[in-house]
């Protein structure tokens, strides 16, 4: 292959690499044309001969800073900053690839050296992308930041503080695999401590404890940190991350079920400046660990314990004295809390806004303990067995901040109940009583009293029927969205007049919400993929 002495496109990079035995390169393919458009410069090297096949935008050459292409793959997952060396363009990398292997390492070194640079062209690819967004849709306040942005002939030339900002756009995976290959620059900013205050490895699946560990090391002052559905960290692992970040405000640890309970301890013991704490679905956590936490974080102002099954109203109890500053609590499916916790927080938290509770085991004498929680904004407890009407009139009477109201599955929720509800509750503007015992005259209610109503779900109510679905569509003036989900009395005749007399309601039943997924997928999904994609699973089976 001959050598040209610069690399004046990315049509030509990929030229180069299927000529030297790569096929085309899914990752080219996708972000080539991405890059080709970039109309800013990525780089200083600029063609001097001067290509007169090439557009302007064209006219720019990828590079890496770090000598031969063995050293980048080497520096791939080294924790030692890379020596600045010659600088190499591509046919460069490639042709000392072939000429500098032995015939036994030839092979093994082209196919690491292509896939790398593919990498780091994918990563310039999404720079640019999120560059030329910012630039055309977000409205720029004159500073002296973004007057030398302006100025600006590459990206290497912006204020570091623009660069990072981009860069904390990018996936995790090319922060932490692609980005610091590009160059040198790149690659110390993409360890810049200020990059890494907000640690988001959600959905990295094969994130363990050696990952945290690199990641939480770049930054003494990580504020953020997200491992939801990280199943490969360990105890050992959360534990010297809980050590290290001191300063964290915000943890979410959701559906890491591996984790036992013991190193949730760590929190309470490390972590004193802790706000936010998610930690749904993490089925070992037990009265032991929240204790720790409760007493090591008392800034804490949102918890989330959904399905955590082991907690008790000891735990509970324990948290709503500890921090009364909490406003925000979640314990959908926690069935061992019941009145006594309600009555911890009624009594600990005045600042509490939102409220969880579905299918938890209380009774009307732990509800009626809410009234004095004055700011409560938004309380859900549905399938509560034991609940009846009296308490949420109550409520509605005394907590007149709330906003949203769900008592889906409590079936002594009736037409009374609601009518009194929406009738004391003003601010109220969103309602789920989904297989309730309520009729066309909950609709009526909620049509004539209903001054913010918003949001009203009435799905599997047996009772409703066309004219109460007519009725609340023309009296509720702040109607956005209307459950009909299993009304079987209400006919889609019907429901097809009224999504056309009243475009502004989003009607759901099973129908329209079936019409509505196949008009996404026909506009977000094209027939080649959907083509593919049925090939790829024929020959998977």
């Amino acid at each position: 292959m001959a050598e040209p002495n610069r690399i004046c496109s990315f049509h030509k990079c990929k030229a180069e690499l299927a000529a030297n035995g790569s096929g085309d390169c899914p990752d080219i393919s996708r972000m080539g044309e991405s890059v080709c458009s970039n109309k800013l410069r990525l780089d200083k090297c600029h063609n001097g001969s001067g290509d007169p096949s090439c557009s302007k935008s064209d006219n720019k050459e990828y590079h890496l800073q770090y000598g031969s292409f063995t050293n980048v793959s080497k520096h791939r997952d080294a924790e030692t900053e890379p020596k600045q060396s010659k600088i190499y363009t591509t046919s460069d990398v490639i042709t000392k690839m072939d000429h500098g292997c032995h015939d036994d390492e030839k092979d093994t070194t082209s196919q690491r050296t292509k896939k790398t640079i593919c990498s780091c062209a994918v990563s310039i690819a999404r720079v640019k992308h999120i560059l030329d967004s910012f630039i055309c849709d977000t409205p720029i306040k004159q500073t002296e930041d973004v007057t030398s942005a302006l100025h600006a002939n590459c990206v290497n030339d912006l204020p570091h503080s623009i660069v990072i900002k981009v860069f904390s756009l990018l996936p995790i995976y090319d922060l932490i695999h692609n980005v610091g290959l590009v160059c040198k620059c790149w690659y110390d900013l993409s360890r810049d401590p200020d990059l890494w205050r907000t640690v988001n490895l959600k959905g990295q699946i094969k994130v363990d404890d050696a990952v945290l560990q690199r990641v939480t090391s770049y930054s003494d002052n990580i504020l953020h940190i997200d491992i939801t559905d990280s199943r490969l960290v360990t105890s050992e692992g959360f534990v010297s991350m809980a050590k290290r970040c001191n300063k964290l405000q915000v943890l979410k640890v959701i559906r890491c079920h591996q984790l036992p309970s013991e190193c949730f301890e760590a929190l309470g013991e490390h972590c004193h400046e802790l706000r936010q704490l998610h930690l749904e679905c993490c089925y070992s956590l037990g009265n032991e660990a929240l204790f720790k936490i409760a007493e090591g974080c008392p800034k804490l102002t949102h918890v989330r314990l959904n399905q955590c099954r082991k907690i008790t109203d000891d735990g509970i109890i324990c948290l709503a004295n500890q921090c009364a500053g909490l406003k925000y609590l979640l314990l959908d499916q926690c069935v061992h809390v019941g009145d006594r916790s309600l009555e911890a927080l009624s009594v600990n938290c005045p600042a509490l806004e939102t409220l969880h509770c579905m299918n938890c085991n209380m009774t009307d004498a732990g509800v009626f303990s809410l009234i004095q929680c004055l700011n409560l904004k938004v309380l859900q407890l549905s399938h509560i067995t034991q609940l009846s009407g009296a308490p949420i009139c109550q409520i509605a009477q005394d907590c007149n901040k709330l906003t949203s109201l769900n008592v889906c599955l409590c079936q002594d929720i009736d037409d009374d109940c609601l009518e009194f509800v929406v009738r004391h509750a003003e601010n109220l503007e969103h309602i789920v009583c989904v297989s309730c015992g309520v009729t066309n005259k909950a609709l009526e209610s909620i049509g004539k009293y209903g001054k913010k109503m918003k949001h009203v779900d009435v799905g599997w109510c047996q009772n409703i029927t066309d004219d109460g679905v007519k009725l609340i569509s023309e009296t509720c003036k702040t109607l956005r969205f209307l459950g009909l989900v299993r009304c079987d009395q209400v006919t889609m005749e019907t429901v097809d007049e009224l999504v056309v007399q009243y475009p502004h309601i989003q009607y759901s039943t099973v129908t329209l919400d079936t019409r509505r997924l196949m008009e996404r997928v026909n506009r977000e999904v094209s027939p080649h993929d959907i083509t593919r994609k049925m090939q790829g699973t024929v020959e998977d089976n």
